[in-house]
């Protein structure tokens, strides 16, 4: 299967605060950002994620 060159990749910003993925994934399905599994990893977007993330272009000289 060959997934698209854009993905939005999640990490903690400490390593010690990394959350184990398995109580990671049924959260983030139930929020309705991940939709059906691809593969080892990897996600559809799930029917809430365009109304729950926001896509933003900063701008040099702002």
């Amino acid at each position: 299967m060959q997934y698209s060159v854009h993905q939005l990749v999640l990490f903690p910003v400490a390593a010690a605060d990394t959350p184990a993925v398995v109580s990671l994934e049924p959260c983030l399905q139930t929020l309705g950002l991940l939709g059906e599994r691809l593969g080892a990893g990897h996600f559809a977007v799930g029917e809430a994620f365009l109304s729950l993330v926001c896509f933003l272009r900063v701008f040099a000289g702002y």
